[in-house]
């Protein structure tokens, strides 16, 4: 049986579709676009057992602020030796009539505390008990010390010093500069033999472990120029004596020479 030619026509057709059709997909499946196509990494065999490395930890320096020293808490009991001591800041505001040199009469007022302040039990003491206990007992040298600080200094300087080595404090010290050689000058004139012991007591109280310390000795002993550096070489050396001093009678008192 032979085909007819509109058959033919229609075979052509659509053998042409399908052939067509066959590209464009052809097409397709080969267009792999602007971007490629990330593929997928595959995973690295773990390490065997022990021969896994372990980063080392980073350490980071941490950077410390500076220590600054601090001042030793005063034992309350040498502030109650040189009288010192707490007491209630509630008082009584008075009038007073004061009677001046010349005779003069002049009006003040007065704050009058409502309890006394509190007084060392060596302050009922006399002096002749007070020296003789002063030897080995630093309370009863205080108190006998502030008793005569303005009549007998080199005694008081005596006994300062007994007190504040058998303490290991630097209070006792640092109240004598005070007291009796805290006067930088006087009509403007410097008071060199005040502020050599300033300094000396000031230096000393500084090597003690305990109490009160100056911040700089040097500052005041070189105010107004009073001393020079030579001068200040020559007191450190007194310094160092006074020291070795105040060692000698710890060990003597309590067999202790640190």
């Amino acid at each position: 049986m032979y085909a007819t030619a509109s058959t033919k026509s229609l075979l052509f057709w659509a053998v042409l579709i399908v052939v067509g059709v066959s590209l464009v997909v052809l097409s397709l499946s080969g267009d792999t676009g602007d971007e490629p196509i990330e593929s997928t990494p595959e995973p690295t065999p773990a390490a065997p057992l022990g021969q896994v490395e372990i980063p080392e930890e980073t350490v980071t320096d941490t950077v410390q602020p500076p220590r600054v020293a601090q001042e030793a808490p005063t034992n309350p009991e040498i502030l109650l030796a040189l009288g010192g001591g707490p007491r209630s800041e509630k008082c009584t505001i008075v009038d007073r009539t004061i009677v001046l040199d010349d005779g003069t009469q002049v009006q003040a007022i007065e704050c009058v505390y409502e309890t006394a302040r509190p007084r060392h039990p060596y302050a009922d003491y006399d002096s002749e008990t007070l020296e003789q206990l002063a030897y080995g007992d630093a309370y009863a040298a205080l108190v006998y010390a502030r008793r005569i600080f303005e009549t007998d200094p080199a005694k008081t300087m005596d006994l300062i010093r007994r007190s504040a080595a058998l303490l290991q404090d630097g209070t006792p010290l640092v109240w004598l500069a005070t007291v009796s050689y805290g006067d930088v000058a006087s009509n403007d004139v410097a008071n060199v033999s005040d502020i050599e012991m300033y300094y000396v007591l000031a230096s000393m109280a500084n090597r003690l472990p305990n109490g009160r310390r100056h911040p700089d000795p040097r500052f005041r002993a070189t105010d107004f120029h009073a001393l020079t550096d030579d001068d200040v070489q020559r007191l450190d050396a007194i310094v160092d004596s006074e020291f070795e001093r105040m060692k000698r009678i710890r060990l003597e008192v309590t067999g202790q020479s640190d």
